[in-house]
């Protein structure tokens, strides 16, 4: 097996992309490293000029995975084939230069596909490449992988979990911990209600008031993509109240599972979840929405915790001045200076994004890396990565994570436990170099496909 890895530019996603290439080295792989940055072009770039360099580019990519024979190429969501430019075969389909070649290629999906290129990944959804044999699709969770399989026809979908390189994210006892408690930011967070405002000062807040109201804001939202149904309209939003119900309820199940319990139940549900299904994009626009009424849960938690401890953040995003922090904000660190920031703190935290159900983002593997004691956010998948409680401490909600800060700011001796016992088992377990043996161990094993 010989992989190349064809990394876009950027800034976090870049790094991570590199950190994965290095692991398949480490496990002995012997990959290409192929820089994109220098074909990458410009937006604002004429269709002329964006045809030209992708013309020269799948020139040069055909070449090198000739010369070098290279039989898995990588690249970061659909950038690689976004970029290159492919033929069509004698039934008029498009067909990739990966199946003419004889090349697996591998994208990998650092957000879902319905999140993923500002939302232009949605192009790829029904499209010939999409299921193509020669494209095999990476994610991190199981739950996203059946929804990309089932609704987008992502045929050739693998769970392939997150890791870490440990060389990058490691321990600094040189640095004497300053805050009780660290948090890494993202965009995107929304200002809060005034209800989420009262809240704060709660010592138990009503976090099921605070879905609640967000569920009222979604609800018109799912009304408008039920109107594009015509005579199936009402049928589908019946179906859409329905699993909007279950979000506040019944968060820690797949949204998809959700639909299929309810079709289940309900034979006018089992008939509008066969016609939502049949239309991907409004399954797309329908469960994104659903899927927000956690939105707030990121810059409350960190809000409620800051007014009680030390808290320091790092990140776009966290100033949080609408919020009301009363925070400490590092600034938007590079992405090698993580590590240094998790030092500066007696624990960190995670809570996880919104975009899926299951499953872990990278933050609990490069927390536990960095040999810091690692509060996450509790849901499904959690439990197979760490011993939660001796590895991590798993919390659900701020007063959770409160009562569990506190109990480790009070026990130096199980913090210092926690933390070790976390850092070993990632570097034991959940490496990029780990990751690398296991995902290549599995593309050597036939995948049985979904009928659709």
């Amino acid at each position: 097996m010989r992989p190349a890895f064809f990394i876009q530019p950027g800034g976090n996603s870049r790094s991570i992309f590199l950190d994965m290439a290095r692991g398949w080295h480490v496990a002995g792989y012997d990959p290409v490293v192929v820089d994109l940055a220098g074909v990458w072009g410009d937006a604002a770039d004429s269709a002329q000029a964006r045809a030209a360099r992708s013309r020269a580019l799948t020139a040069d990519v055909i070449r090198l995975l000739r010369e070098q024979r290279i039989t898995h190429a990588f690249g970061m969501w659909a950038n690689l084939l976004f970029m290159l430019t492919h033929g069509v075969d004698a039934a008029g389909r498009i067909r990739s230069i990966f199946t003419d070649l004889g090349v697996t290629h591998l994208a990998w999906w650092l957000d879902a596909p319905q999140w993923a290129h500002g939302g232009d990944a949605r192009m790829l959804v029904g499209h010939d490449l999409a299921r193509e044999a020669a494209i095999t699709h990476l994610i991190n969770n199981s739950a996203t992988a059946d929804e990309m399989i089932r609704v987008l026809g992502f045929e050739r979908t693998r769970t392939l979990p997150l890791g870490v390189d440990t060389h990058v994210h490691t321990p600094h006892p040189e640095i004497t911990p300053e805050f009780d408690l660290v948090i890494s930011c993202g965009p995107g967070d929304p200002d809060p209600t005034p209800l989420a405002l009262r809240e704060l000062d709660a010592d138990e807040p009503d976090l099921d008031a605070l879905r609640h109201e967000a569920a009222e804001r979604i609800e018109p939202k799912l009304c408008k993509v039920a109107s594009r149904f015509g005579a199936d309209a009402d049928s589908v939003v019946g179906l859409l109240r329905a699993l909007l119900a279950t979000q506040v309820t019944d968060r820690a199940t797949p949204l998809l599972e959700r639909a299929d319990a309810l079709a289940r139940q309900d034979v006018s549900h089992r008939d509008a979840l066969h016609v939502l299904l049949s239309r991907p994009l409004e399954w797309i626009d329908a469960s994104m929405n659903i899927r927000r009424v956690e939105a707030w849960m990121r810059a409350f938690t960190i809000a409620w915790l800051a007014r009680r401890f030390r808290v320091a953040t790092f990140g776009p995003g966290g100033a949080g001045d609408a919020w009301q922090r009363q925070s400490t904000h590092l600034g938007d660190l590079p992405y090698a200076a993580m590590s240094y920031a998790y030092a500066r703190g007696h624990a960190a935290l995670n809570i996880m994004r919104g975009q899926d159900d299951v499953g872990l983002n990278l933050k609990p593997f490069e927390i536990t890396s960095a040999g810091v004691a690692c509060l996450c956010q509790n849901r499904p998948g959690l439990d197979s990565s760490f011993n939660t409680d001796q590895e991590i401490v798993a919390v659900n909600g701020p007063a959770h994570a409160g009562a569990a800060l506190r109990t480790l700011l009070d026990s130096p001796t199980r913090r210092c436990e926690i933390a070790q016992a976390g850092l070993a088992r990632t570097r034991r377990e959940h490496t990029w170099s780990t990751r690398a043996m296991t995902l290549a161990e599995q593309l050597t094993t036939p995948q049985t496909i979904m009928a659709r």
